[in-house]
């Protein structure tokens, strides 16, 4: 091992005695001296240097030895391409201890060169820069490079703002259209300066049309793509055919499917293929009977020949394509629906006369005896029952009419003396008949006639009379206190009271001639009620029609009395308390009313004591007045007493509420506030 050490000595005698001491260097330097082979210069890829490589001496170390004398590293530098270049690293110190370290770099300072590029299409064929093509593009590229070698290419679309590197086999197999660039890389990392430049266009991608040939389709057009299969067709329509599928021509051609290749390098069409369809066509006669009932035709074709068709009563029409409406159908005409379906024969009604013979024409078995049917009203109803004629007050009748209609004739007049005989029918249907109606049937296919047949008849006498219902005695107001039936008798009452319902009744029961209606007073009917709100004498008449169109009349007058009487009445029968018979009592009394005797006179006949001024007023229609009538008639009192002026003044003073004070009064003065309150009630005002 490698010392540099002082050593010291001293010499010591017996005696304890101290030389002084030595000192001895000793120096060994047996050992290598180290150090470090650096090398400067940029790294590229895989471990190469693409630039000029130093190589220096870096970390020198001789520990305790000797020194360093030199440290020298050969060469110093490479400056060219090498792919084995080793620096030598010599150290040596001051003994002449040396030591040695290699190290082998690989260099390549030189870009590749790009040769060139080869374009071929997928058929082998050579492809020209910037034509469009639909094959696949296959590009080799090419490039020389020492001594690392070539790495990959790079290229760039876009004037190298992105690369890509280039695949291995490079093929262009999508519609597109770019400027390449292309670069190689070598194994250091280094690219070549120059580039290889092409453009390549492929369109694969072409626009196929559907044509429907005369239907519809949707959509009208795809794109599909060269080589690839056409996929999925539209399905076009077309009414009255069937679809067979699609072709590259109009006719014939070769029929396209989904898994068709494309192999046209153009935008191009296909056309659809269809076969005409046939449908059955049925005939409804519609009531008639055709010559056979179905056939088949073609659709966008003539229908052909038809059948014929008959039906009894009727003109045949045609054939047409609903029950009713819409249009007819030739043999000419062309199939337009594309179904099995139906044509119905159109008819027409025939007609034939019909003559209705009443008893006023030629016809009629009775004509020689003169017009004895006046008028009749005629009403004709079609097969369908839709009224086609419709005539009033005719007396004869000689039209055309349709096959089965049936003829309504109503309102049969006759002259008078005469009425219907019977009804007979000449090749027609009768289904009803009687005086006032005759239904008939035309159910022939000829003439057909009717003859209404009169004979003479007795008309009988028209009678009727006229009464009416009276008073209802036994709501008369004073019923409860006296004999009514009695009163009325004695006082010869005979008619109503105002604004009393009453029943005037027209009686025919005695008449032998056909009575077909009463009118009384302007109102039909047999019973009429009436009120009348005024007194007085009314005369109503009552007429009876028969069915000659005769008449005959009777009348009534009804006496319409007022309210007032029967008051007076009450009042009498009441106040007195007599029998209304007695003599010298009520009938007296009831003339002096129907004379017409002023109204102090009739009051005068009520109470005993004299009337003066202040105890009477003109009644007239004034319930006060009647009221202070009954009251003295009630308490027999004058009216300077304290009995009416109190009772008077009372009703002033409380607004005209006399009923409630005058009851009070009654109550405590008269001798009977019961019938008082009777006659209140039963007034009415």
């Amino acid at each position: 091992a490698s010392m540099n050490k002082k050593v010291y000595f001293r010499a010591v005698d017996t005696n304890g005695n101290i030389l002084g001491d030595t000192v001895v260097i000793i120096k060994i330097d047996n050992d290598k001296p180290t150090a470090t082979l650096s090398l400067s210069g940029t790294k590229g890829n895989n471990d190469w240097y693409i630039s000029t490589v130093t190589g220096t001496c870096t970390n020198q170390n001789d520990g305790s030895g000797s020194g360093i004398a030199s440290c020298t590293v050969n060469p110093e530098n490479y400056t060219t391409s090498n792919s084995s270049a080793t620096f030598t690293l010599t150290i040596k110190d001051y003994v002449g201890n040396t030591n040695s370290v290699s190290q082998t770099v690989k260099i390549d300072k030189d870009a590749p060169v790009m040769t060139g590029a080869t374009l071929k299409t997928a058929d082998g064929n050579s492809y020209t820069s910037g034509f469009t093509t639909s094959q696949d593009v296959i590009i080799q590229v090419s490039a020389t490079d020492t001594p690392s070698g070539i790495a990959k290419y790079i290229y760039s679309t876009d004037n190298w703002a992105t690369t890509r590197d280039v695949p291995a086999n490079w093929v262009i197999n999508t519609t597109s259209s770019a400027d390449y660039q292309v670069k190689a890389i070598d194994n250091a990392g280094n690219q070549s300066s120059n580039v290889v430049k092409f453009t390549v266009k492929v369109n694969k991608i072409f626009t196929v049309t559907f044509d429907a040939t005369g239907g519809t389709v949707s959509p009208s057009s795809k794109n599909v793509i060269y080589d690839g299969t056409y996929g999925t067709l539209a399905r076009p329509s077309r009414a009255g055919y069937t679809f067979l599928g699609w072709y590259t021509s109009r006719s014939g051609g070769t029929q396209i499917s989904s898994t068709t290749k494309v192999t046209s390098t153009t935008d191009h069409t296909l056309y659809a293929h269809w076969q005409v369809n046939s449908y059955t066509v049925t005939f409804d006669g519609t009531g008639g009977t055709p010559s056979y009932s179905s056939k088949t035709v073609t659709y966008d074709s003539s229908y052909g020949s038809l059948p014929t068709a008959s039906y009894t009563g009727y003109d045949f029409l045609g054939w047409y394509t609903s029950i009713s409406g819409e249009s007819q159908v030739t043999s000419s005409t062309k199939v337009t629906r594309d179904y099995a379906h139906t044509l119905y024969a159109h008819w027409s009604l025939q007609s034939y006369k019909f003559d209705v013979n009443p008893d006023n024409n030629t016809y009629g078995t009775n004509a020689s005896n003169g017009a004895r049917v006046t008028s009749f009203d005629i009403r004709v109803v079609n097969i369908s029952g839709t009224e086609i004629l419709k005539q009033k007050g005719i007396s004869d009748f000689n039209q055309d009419l349709p096959y089965n209609s049936t003829v309504y004739i109503t309102n049969i007049k006759y002259k008078t003396g005469y009425g219907y005989n019977n009804s007979t029918v000449s090749g027609a249907t009768m289904v009803s008949s009687s005086a006032n109606s005759i239904t008939v049937k035309l159910s022939s296919t000829s003439s057909s006639s009717l003859s209404i047949n009169t004979k003479q008849i007795d008309l009988g006498t028209i009678k009727i009379s006229l009464s009416y219902s009276g008073i209802d005695q036994s709501k008369s107001i004073y019923s409860k206190f006296v004999n009514s039936a009695k009163l009325y008798a004695a006082a010869g009452v005979s008619g109503v009271f105002m604004n009393q319902t009453f029943t005037l009744h027209a009686d025919t029961s005695a008449s032998t001639a056909n009575i077909t209606k009463v009118v009384i007073d302007g109102s039909t009917g047999r019973d009429i009620q009436r009120s009348i709100s005024n007194a007085g004498d009314y005369t109503y008449t009552a007429t009876a029609y028969d069915s000659a169109g005769r008449s005959a009349s009777a009348s009534v007058t009804v006496h319409v009395f007022d309210r007032q009487h029967e008051f007076i009445i009450l009042a009498y029968a009441n106040g007195f308390g007599r029998n209304p018979i007695e003599s010298g009592g009520f009938a007296n009394w009831y003339d002096r009313i129907g004379r017409g005797e002023s109204k102090s006179s009739i009051y005068a006949l009520l109470i005993t004591d004299t009337v003066n001024d202040e105890g009477y007023a003109q009644c007239g229609n004034d319930a006060t007045c009647w009221v202070e009538m009954v009251y003295r008639t009630c308490l027999r009192r004058n009216a300077d007493s304290d009995g009416l002026q109190t009772y008077v003044n009372l009703y002033n003073s409380t607004g005209g509420d006399w009923h409630a004070k005058s009851l009070a009064v009654a109550n405590s003065v008269c001798n009977s506030p019961e019938a008082y309150e009777n006659v209140y009630n039963k007034a009415g005002f």
